[in-house]
């Protein structure tokens, strides 16, 4: 049985991606001028990005502290600039000596995941490695680094980093169903659906991880599976309006992928 590809990357990676979650940090400020500054400047972000960017930069041009170039990483966030996010965090996490150990980590952090909204794997991947210089036992920069080994198809480097965060997290549905598309990528399939199982079990969202569970039972040679499963996720990935959402559509075209290879090998 041949591994469907074309509809695979877009289709599964968006069930494992975690919300991008930029948080305000406590930088190491000089005076309370300065932190009133950077907390406004953040508010500012969350009613207005261009505005808080445009502040952002000129405050840029006598800050010290990270704190101008950390709220305009947050104001290009929301205006969707990832790769400049990106790069603003981690000027941010080198900027400042005076920075604790973990929130270096998570600057680093943030720019990983700002990376990877960028579809850029190898920078999002060197960014979490940054982090866990300084944390290297987070499960979060653990778990973003696998994200990032998925985006560069490396499936058995991103394995071990979605392992070493089960570990300490154990209870991360998200991680579980990451490991599962690795373990199914190394065609290890009962290691993959016992993941997803536990999942299910523990809660996790149904319609990317019963997609997921389709691939592997097509994998498998179990069409029939593969087709139910699918067919859930259709019936059950709605958008408010009616309309499919990104999971259905995707199913749908596996759906048509095997219908067509099955019309092709009937005599």
């Amino acid at each position: 049985m041949r591994t469907i590809q074309n509809n695979l990357k877009p289709a599964l990676q968006f069930a494992t991606r975690s919300a991008l979650t930029i948080v305000a940090l406590v930088l190491p400020f000089t005076g309370e001028a300065k932190a009133d500054q950077y907390q406004n400047c953040v508010a500012l972000a969350a009613q207005d990005p261009d505005a808080a960017y445009d502040f952002a930069l000129q405050w840029e041009n006598t800050d010290t502290t990270g704190g101008a170039l950390h709220c305009g990483g947050i104001a290009l966030m929301s205006l969707r600039l990832f790769d400049a996010a990106a790069e603003r965090f981690e000027r941010a996490a080198a900027l400042s000596s005076k920075i604790a150990d973990a929130d270096r980590a998570v600057l680093f952090s943030q720019a990983g995941d700002a990376w990877l909204a960028a579809n850029n794997g190898a920078k999002a991947r060197d960014a979490f490695s940054s982090g866990l210089h300084f944390l290297p036992k987070d499960q979060d920069l653990l778990f973003g680094r696998a994200r990032a080994y998925d985006l560069l198809e490396a499936p058995a480097d991103g394995l071990v980093d979605a392992s070493s965060a089960i570990s300490i997290a154990p209870e991360r549905v998200d991680f579980l169903a990451l490991r599962a598309r690795f373990y199914r990528q190394l065609k290890q399939y009962d290691l993959a659906m016992a993941d997803i199982n536990a999942a299910l079990s523990a809660g996790a969202d149904a319609i990317p991880v019963t997609l997921e569970r389709g691939v592997v039972r097509y994998e498998q040679g179990d069409l029939a599976g593969a087709r139910a499963d699918w067919q859930f996720v259709i019936d059950r990935d709605q958008r408010p309006n009616g309309a499919p959402g990104a999971a259905a559509n995707v199913a749908a075209r596996l759906i048509a992928e095997i219908d067509q290879e099955s019309a092709a090998t009937q005599p």
